[in-house]
């Protein structure tokens, strides 16, 4: 025979032998992950106990669901063995129970986990295959703790092999058993938590989003310099605390208070946005992802969060939302009356203020009519006080150009807007008073202009610290503007144009041919010029939008907001959100489409999205670095079991070795995934008994 064939065979023998080791270990990986699970489960549920009684029903019970026997008696072995408790050990006789005691005193002294030498005796009431034994001693007493676990004969065809890994698996367990019964579990804690902040300080100090760890308790163990930079908030200051005590205020919503409250306390990931307020009261809104974080066992002991700064985005989209449904609220009002009553209402509902009100500007008279008044809920009577108080006043112009009486009065008699951050209203005293009562701290206040002066003003009452408040002139302005074209037309045709043609979105009146009868100046400048262009050179599919509206299958009831291709006449295609609604002309029936560019909002999400990526690029270099500290205490044991003299001490090396890497190739499968969230666990399980496959070898 060759060299050559016998190598092969020789390389054809390893792999086979390889393949059965790998299948071998498969099983010794299931229940070394059941293990996992039960030291999961058990720690849980073990630190909601307050009687030790209840700690030792856990404990026997936690044995039988995870090792799969049939009892789990746990003995406290001081002069005599004594049962802890009743749970997985029910009708136990005090013969049995001297039976028990001798073999865990047995088991202890020859420092093995596994009986299965035959005969053994019958224990509760069964013929016994094989016993677990492990013992722990419990260090404030000094007493010996001895659990045991047992299969009778009947079950031991199915039950697993007792190989040599099972005993470990079951004396670790006891052990942990041992180490919560002593209390050890906060120290060990707060050691591993300082290890793990050090590796992930470095990192995550360097980007601009808020991170902070929080303990299992949900307190802040830690804040990197990009939350101090949002929040003004140091972590000397913050240490301990839980982030509603000091984030959360009246603005936050309470929806998002329980999520991140329950969350916290379950300790489970979550993804939530939320309004949250600096340490100057300051208000901004964050998109919150959290995600567990989990101790060397594999055991949750907290949540990393990270959070992004969205609250130009919330601007914008409370900004460009108002005025649409301002648009809306004035085609379907019929009177002054009820558009004013209706716009304060949704001024002081999107903008989260305390009071807005409207005053109209009536021929021949010489001070200003109060026209609509409204105050959240949030400021009570107080804001109701606030209104009526200024029912009460005559704004009007002054003796001077440029001064009038009152806030209302100033703005009339100037025709401009004017913000004041006194909330005086030029001391008009009582009024004053009565803003301050409301938690009102500046007032912004904007004229309605017709073609011969202004018509009215419109008035905002907010608090400080609002993000709005950035930009609330020019919103009243913009708010002010739509109101102005509402009054400058009729109730019917001429309100329904002046919308028509003010609105911020793209407008086109279609008539049943499916041709544009008219056109706002958006649609123009969206489009070009369309009037007479089918519509469906316009929008995709506009022609069955048509028909299906003036069928009344659709319209501001019924679809809404639909998506499609838009086409401008120079063949620009862009993405489109249209609303459709049927009304009536003159010339007839015809209908309505508004039509919205959303090439500015996708690329608000796209900066959105990029700052996901960034954050998952974070947690995937956190796992990489974690993965590669694991792989540094592998190899740091691997040298150690070299100059070990004992080889019962090298294979206990070697084992803790095992489960090192174990838990390192979480981390790496963590990094390596597409999604940070979850692994593959048949792809994570084949590729740990590959690896250990190799180490035991052979």
């Amino acid at each position: 025979m060759s060299s050559s064939n016998i190598e092969s065979r020789e390389v054809l023998g390893r792999l086979l032998a390889t393949q059965q080791q790998l299948i071998d270990l498969k099983f010794r990986l299931d229940r070394e992950h059941q293990v996992g699970e039960g030291f999961r489960r058990f720690s849980e549920r073990a630190l909601g106990t307050v009687a030790l009684s209840a700690f030792w029903e856990l404990a026997t019970e936690e044995i039988v669901s995870t090792f799969g026997t049939e009892n789990a008696p746990l003995l406290r072995l001081a002069e005599e063995a004594t049962l802890c408790g009743q749970c997985c050990a029910a009708d136990v006789s005090p013969e049995e129970l001297a039976t028990f005691g001798v073999l865990a005193r047995e088991t202890h002294a020859a420092q093995s986990t596994v009986l299965t030498l035959a005969p053994l005796p019958r224990l509760l009431g069964a013929d016994t295959s094989a016993v677990l034994i492990a013992t722990y001693l419990d260090a404030e007493e000094d007493v010996l703790y001895g659990m045991v676990a047992t299969v009778s004969a009947s079950k031991a065809p199915f039950y697993p092999t007792f190989d040599s890994a099972l005993g470990p698996l079951f004396a670790a367990f006891c052990n942990h058993v041992g180490a919560l019964q002593a209390h050890h579990r906060g120290r060990i804690e707060a050691a591993r938590v300082s290890l793990q902040l050090q590796r992930l300080a470095e990192v995550a100090s360097r980007t601009s989003n808020g991170v902070l760890i929080l303990g299992r308790d949900s307190g802040v163990q830690w804040v990197n310099e990009g939350f101090t930079r949002t929040t003004g908030w140091t972590l000397e200051e913050v240490l301990g605390k839980r982030p509603q005590e000091f984030l959360h205020g009246p603005g936050t919503a309470a929806e998002a208070r329980r999520v991140i409250q329950e969350a916290a306390a379950d300790l489970r990931p979550f993804d939530v946005e939320v309004t949250q307020y600096t340490r100057s009261g300051r208000q901004y809104h964050v998109q919150i992802e959290a995600r567990v974080t989990y101790d060397e066992r594999g055991l949750p002991n907290g949540l990393m969060a990270i959070e992004t700064d969205v609250t130009e985005r919330w601007i914008a989209a409370r900004r460009d939302g108002l005025a649409q449904r301002i648009a809306g609220l004035l085609l379907s009002s019929d009177s002054a009356e009820a558009a004013g009553q209706r716009v304060v209402r949704e001024l002081v509902a999107a903008l989260e203020v305390p009071a807005a009100q409207l005053w109209w500007a009536q021929p021949g008279r010489d001070t200003l009519v109060h026209g609509a008044g409204v105050a959240s809920p949030s400021a009570g009577e107080e804001g109701r006080q606030f209104l009526e108080v200024s029912r009460t006043l005559d704004f009007s112009k002054g003796p001077t150009p440029d001064r009038g009486v009152g806030l209302p009065g100033h703005v009339w008699q100037s025709g401009g807007s004017v913000e004041d951050l006194t909330a005086t209203g030029h001391r008009v005293s009582r009024r004053f008073e009565a803003a301050r009562a409301a938690g009102i701290r500046t007032i912004c206040a904007a004229p309605i202009h017709g073609p011969n002066g202004v018509l009215g003003v419109l008035e905002v009452g907010s608090s400080h610290g609002h993000p709005i408040n950035d930009i609330l002139g020019s919103v009243l302005e913009r708010v002010a503007e739509q109101l102005a074209a509402f009054l400058l037309h009729d109730q019917s045709r001429r309100a329904f144009s002046a919308v028509f043609e003010h609105s911020p979105d793209a407008m086109l009146l279609v008539g049943v041919s499916g041709s544009v009868v008219a056109a706002n100046a958006r649609a123009n400048a969206l489009f070009g010029d369309v009037r007479g262009v089918d519509v469906d050179r316009l929008i995709d599919g506009g022609r069955k939008l048509v028909s299906s509206s003036l069928g009344g299958k659709i319209g501001p009831s019924g679809a809404g907001l639909l998506q499609r291709r838009g086409f401008s006449l120079s063949n620009t295609e862009f993405s489109a959100e249209v609303s459709v609604a049927a009304t009536e002309t003159p010339e007839g029936a015809a209908v309505i489409f508004a039509v919205r560019d959303l090439t500015d909002r996708h690329r608000l999400e796209d900066e959105v999205s990029r700052s996901l990526r960034e954050k998952e690029t974070l947690l995937k270099e956190i796992h990489h670095r974690v993965k590669n500290n694991l792989q540094i205490i592998s190899s740091l044991l691997m040298l150690q079991v070299d100059q070990m003299p004992s080889t019962r001490a090298r294979e206990l090396l070697e084992e803790s070795v095992h489960r090192v890497r174990s838990m390192a190739l979480i981390h790496q499968q963590l990094y390596g995934a597409e999604s940070i969230g979850r692994i593959d666990l048949q792809a994570y399980t084949r590729q740990l008994a590959e690896s250990l496959r190799g180490a035991l070898a052979p």
